[in-house]
């Protein structure tokens, strides 16, 4: 995985895994941004607390990415 940083302060911009087109920011950086999440990726690592929180939210819950994002597309199944 790499980190990115800005040169001048150190600020962690984004992290994006090499396998995937993701970049991961931190919801610092998204200061007065609204997004609504369409998707839950990697839940095969959550742990059951995170899990139990989005259980019902009506999203897919995919193992890894879905297969147009290079994953195996499997939904994890609560």
């Amino acid at each position: 995985m790499g980190r990115f940083f800005c040169k001048e302060c150190g600020f962690r911009l984004y992290n994006q895994r090499d396998e995937t087109p993701f970049r991961g920011m931190p919801a610092i950086n998204l200061d007065g941004f609204v997004s609504q999440p369409s998707q839950h990726v990697l839940c095969k690592d959550a742990s059951e607390e995170v899990l139990q929180r989005f259980k019902n939210d009506g999203l897919p819950k995919y193992k890894d990415f879905p297969k147009e994002y290079g994953g195996t597309g499997e939904e994890l199944q609560l």
